[in-house]
């Protein structure tokens, strides 16, 4: 913990332990036809999205932007979430 530089943020350890539920649902195809800035697929599926890569993945998967899918009831110990809210651009 705390081994690597922090990110611009300056938070460290944000990235690398655990994969991160996403609220969106899993699409295949959805990122050739949705949206590219700010990507949430709302139409339901078998999966969700989650990302980042967890523990026992190797380097490469270790990032924010990697992209996994699994059914919502799966549990893993490398399958986890953060609490985080939408921010409105009047704040």
């Amino acid at each position: 913990v705390g081994t690597r530089r922090p990110n611009e943020l300056f938070l460290y350890d944000m990235s690398g332990n655990v994969y991160e539920w996403c609220s969106d649902w899993y699409s295949e195809e959805y990122f050739s036809k949705g949206q590219m800035i700010n990507p949430y697929n709302s139409t339901p599926s078998s999966c969700k999205v989650n990302r980042g890569g967890g523990w026992p993945n190797d380097e490469p998967n270790l990032l924010v932007f990697y992209r996994h899918h699994d059914s919502p009831t799966a549990v893993y110990n490398f399958l986890g979430f953060r609490i985080c809210r939408t921010v409105y651009e009047d704040y």
